[in-house]
């Protein structure tokens, strides 16, 4: 999913950091994207890697058993127990972090709303650009990351 999106959203990478001039926002945005990437790249076969005695092991106890499927079936389970905790931790993980960024995501909104209400009730005519981005656009940007897939 990661490398799905990198490879949706790269034209607007190509527009919007190839093309500008490289500052520290740009060296942080590509090592964020890139070095995710290639750790997940690097991680995901260990993570996945089940031990070559697994069927093995539970064909020799079926065997052993008279044909105990239950048995063998338990054993493949157990041996493949690494994996399915690893899915449910990074599920729970995901989990915590969206709903960290709804939290943040209705911080902001509140606090900004509030300083836009200010300046209305006390008749101020002075603009507030940056209240009135990050209602704007931090509205869309935390609810694309909020609601897309878990990568």
């Amino acid at each position: 999913l990661l490398l799905y999106d990198a490879c949706i959203t790269f034209d607007m990478e190509v527009k919007h950091i190839w093309q500008r001039k490289v500052s520290a926002a740009t060296w942080i945005f590509l090592l964020n994207r890139y070095l995710v990437i290639a750790l997940y790249i690097i991680d995901t076969p260990s993570t996945f890697q089940v031990s070559n005695e697994v069927p093995f092991s539970s064909l020799r106890v079926y065997a052993l058993c008279s044909r105990a499927w239950h048995v063998a079936l338990a054993i493949l389970l157990l041996s493949s127990a690494p994996v399915w905790v690893y899915v449910v931790m990074t599920v729970v993980g995901r989990s915590c972090l969206i709903l960290s960024d709804l939290l943040v995501l209705s911080v902001t909104w509140s606090q900004t709303y509030g300083i836009m209400r200010l300046s209305r009730k006390h008749r101020l005519d002075v603009p507030f650009p940056l209240t009135t981005v990050l209602l704007r656009d931090g509205k869309s940007r935390h609810m694309h990351h909020a609601l897309r897939p878990c990568s």
